[in-house]
């Protein structure tokens, strides 16, 4: 298993995943993006992870290995930049959409995106590569949300709406229906839009 990111989100998926991570041999974490604190690092080598700056450092085979994009917040960008350069080099991304979402059967969910506990996605809805869909958030019908967006947790897209890429709607947020909101957009927490 090799997880691109190494704060509070891998953290996070790696406590409400534990069972996808059930590791065979030592872990590996790769962050190139910040300073690892000592928290982290603790946390980490506790867990059997060895912690990496760059792909490149890892000398052994890793072809055959788990990889998992854990990089939150609005770094939707990042994350899809680093999705496909794993996937055109033929490198399997570890699904994670938590047993407690639910998706209907008609919606469109990427292997690459992220579904965290009680999210709720309904029918006829699309989510893309690199997108999260936090804790709690609803996804109403036919809802379209674009490559590395975050849905916060707990927010609310009605109906028909088109989310852009790289956009995050921030935690508690109302969108109303028949909406498009553009690209490289934050939407504050708690915001209405109409």
């Amino acid at each position: 298993m090799i997880i691109f990111g190494a704060g509070s989100f891998s953290k996070i998926l790696f406590l409400l995943f534990e069972k996808d991570f059930s590791l065979q041999k030592t872990g590996r974490i790769i962050d190139c993006f910040s300073k690892i604190n000592s928290e982290s690092k603790e946390f980490w080598l506790k867990n059997n992870f060895q912690i990496f700056n760059s792909i490149d450092s890892i000398k052994d085979n890793i072809k055959d290995e788990n990889y998992i994009v854990a990089i939150g917040n609005h770094y939707g960008y990042e994350r899809y930049q680093i999705i496909s350069y794993l996937t055109k080099r033929n490198h399997s991304i570890k699904k994670l959409h938590h047993e407690s979402a639910f998706v209907d059967k008609s919606a469109f969910i990427s292997n690459e995106a992220i579904l965290m506990p009680k999210a709720t996605i309904m029918p006829l809805s699309r989510i893309s590569n690199g997108c999260i869909v936090n804790t709690a958030a609803i996804i109403d019908h036919e809802v379209i949300i674009d490559k590395g967006s975050h849905i916060m947790g707990s927010a609310y897209i009605a109906g028909r709406v088109k989310v852009g890429k790289w956009t995050t709607i921030g935690a508690n947020s109302t969108i109303f229906p028949d909406l498009t909101i553009g690209e490289n957009c934050f939407i504050g927490a708690g915001s209405i839009v109409t």
